[in-house]
C-alpha cells in the first residue's frame, strides 16, 4: 500500500512539473494569441479636380503599420465600395466624395479611415469655331471722279459671331469693321474675319488690289470711223 502511494505521488509531482513549465512557456511567449497592429495614415488623399477631356487624376494615400502584417486598401465613392479599387492609389472616373480604409491584413478588425476628399470633374467648354470665308474680295479699280467701288467679303460661322477688321498696306483702318469696306484710295487691302468671342479664331482674306485711275491717265477714244464721212 506504501508503494502504491509512492508511486501515486510521484507521478502527481510529475505532471505538476509540467503543468508549471507549460504555464512558464506561455507567459515568456506573450500569450497565445499575437497582437496585430492598427495601421496608420501618414499622408492623406487630396481632393482633386479636371475638366472633361482632359487626363484624369489620381488620389493617392500613404500608410504604415509597425511590424509585418501588411495592409490592405479599400476605396468608397459616396460611402460605397468601389469594386477592385484595393490599392493604395486610385483613378477615379466620376466625381463624388471618396475615401480608403485602410486594415491590417492578418486581423481587418484593425483598420483605419482616411480624410473624405471631393474628386470634381469640370465640364468642357464648347470650342470656339473659326469662321470660314466663303466669298473673297476682289480687285476694283474706278476713274477718278466715278463712283468707288466697294471692296466685300462674305462668311460663315458654324456658333457665335462675326467681327471683321480691314486693312490697307499691312495697317489696320480703323472702324472698319464691317464685310463691307468703301476704300478711298488705292493700294492692297485685305480683312481679318474672326470670331467674336475669340479673336484669335481668325482667318485672313486674299489681298487685292484697289487702284484709282487719273482722269489724265486714261487713252483717247478711238476713231473707227471716216472723219470726212461724218461731216
Amino acid at each position: 500500500m506504501k508503494k502504491l502511494f509512492s508511486v501515486l505521488l510521484s507521478l502527481f509531482m510529475l505532471w505538476g512539473g509540467v503543468l508549471i513549465s507549460c504555464s512558464a512557456d506561455a507567459d515568456s511567449s506573450g500569450g497565445s494569441a499575437p497582437s496585430h497592429p492598427m495601421p496608420e495614415i501618414t499622408t492623406q488623399p487630396q481632393a482633386v479636380s479636371w475638366t472633361e477631356g482632359e487626363p484624369s487624376k489620381k488620389l493617392s494615400v500613404v500608410a504604415e503599420i509597425s511590424n509585418d502584417d501588411g495592409l490592405i486598401y479599400q476605396w468608397y465613392k459616396d460611402g460605397t465600395a468601389l469594386e477592385g479599387a484595393t490599392s493604395k492609389e486610385y483613378t477615379p472616373s466620376a466625381g463624388g466624395s471618396y475615401y480608403v480604409l485602410v486594415s491590417n491584413a492578418k486581423d481587418a478588425t484593425k483598420f483605419v479611415k482616411s480624410e473624405e476628399v471631393l474628386v470634381t470633374i469640370n465640364p468642357a467648354l464648347p470650342k470656339t469655331p473659326t469662321p470660314e470665308i466663303t466669298k473673297n474680295p476682289e480687285n476694283v479699280q474706278w476713274e477718278e471722279g466715278s463712283t468707288p467701288v466697294p471692296l466685300t467679303v462674305e462668311a460663315t460661322i458654324s456658333s457665335g459671331t462675326i467681327a471683321y477688321q480691314w486693312y490697307k498696306d499691312g495697317n489696320l483702318i480703323p472702324d472698319a469693321t464691317s464685310d463691307t469696306y468703301q476704300p478711298t484710295e488705292k493700294g492692297s487691302y485685305y480683312v481679318m474675319v474672326s470670331n467674336a468671342d475669340d479673336s484669335t479664331k481668325s482667318v485672313k482674306s486674299s489681298v487685292v488690289s484697289v487702284v484709282i485711275i487719273a482722269k489724265d491717265e486714261l487713252l483717247p477714244p478711238t476713231i473707227t470711223g471716216d472723219l470726212a464721212e461724218s461731216v
